[in-house]
């Protein structure tokens, strides 16, 4: 830079000691130095700019980089975790469906479960002394059976008419009366089955007792279970099916234990 300067300056400075109008000379011997520097530093400044900006790019695809890895880092996780309770999920569900048919096995060998006090404690059912608890379900739909008659048949004879609006029938009825059933459902219950009683407490907070020396006789059907009292109306309860088969099994156990 400082050869190119004074290679620039040397013309300038010659003419002005030879008394030539070094002036105007000198003047463009300073533009032309100063449109040198000039480019010089643009080149410096933009080299220095576009490293910069090199730089910039690495560091920014770096940090994609990095957020990516760690997106796919914490994905993993969530599947692993996910994976890790579903199993854990399973063997609880097979733990679960184990007990069960154990209890079923004992209840058809005439075997009540051991129940902690607790889950006595935590129902909302006034338990007789030495009642032990079978099962208990949430969110049985229960409905109740009632029995009605009915006249079937038809009627004979002839109408007239008396007046405006008054009309006379002659002859009778003829037919009989026959017995039907109809539902009335109780909505979703608790329900709890004991060797003495089935508890159900309705979504109204109402207690319904029925005792179990009573039963007469238990239906399965799917998920539906009927059971039929002495004095009482029917009962028909709607369960999943993988429970189903637990309510009766408690049914039948009573209805063996008091024939």
């Amino acid at each position: 830079m400082l050869k190119i300067l004074l290679l620039l300056l040397y013309p300038s400075i010659s003419f002005a000691s030879e008394g030539t109008d070094g002036q105007d000379i000198l003047l463009i011997s300073i533009g032309a130095v100063a449109l040198v520097v000039i480019h010089r530093l643009y080149k410096t400044y933009g080299a220095e700019e576009s490293k910069r900006a090199a730089e910039q790019r690495v560091v920014i695809l770096a940090k994609k980089e990095q957020e990516k890895a760690e997106r796919e880092r914490i994905k993993k996780n969530e599947l692993k975790q996910q994976e890790e309770q579903e199993r854990l999920e399973r063997e609880r569900e097979l733990e679960l469906q184990k007990d069960k048919d154990e209890l079923v096995a004992n209840l058809k060998n005439g075997q009540l479960p051991e129940v902690p006090q607790e889950a006595y404690d935590n129902l909302p059912f006034a338990f007789s002394k030495n009642e032990r608890m079978i099962f208990g379900w949430k969110n049985v739909l229960v409905k109740t059976i009632k029995r009605k008659r009915r006249m079937v048949g038809a009627t004979g004879g002839l109408s007239f008419r008396v007046a405006k609006g008054v009309t006379l029938r002659t002859g009778g009825l003829s037919g009989h009366s026959e017995s039907y059933e109809e539902e009335c459902s109780l909505g979703y219950c608790l329900v709890v089955i004991t060797d003495k009683n089935i508890f159900i407490r309705t979504q109204d907070q109402r207690i319904k007792k029925c005792s179990t020396k009573q039963i007469i006789g238990v239906q399965s059907d799917a998920n539906l279970i009927k059971v039929e009292f002495s004095r009482l109306l029917p009962l028909v309860f709607i369960l999943d099916c993988n429970e189903a088969y637990i309510f009766k099994e408690a049914a039948l156990f009573n209805l063996r234990n008091f024939d």
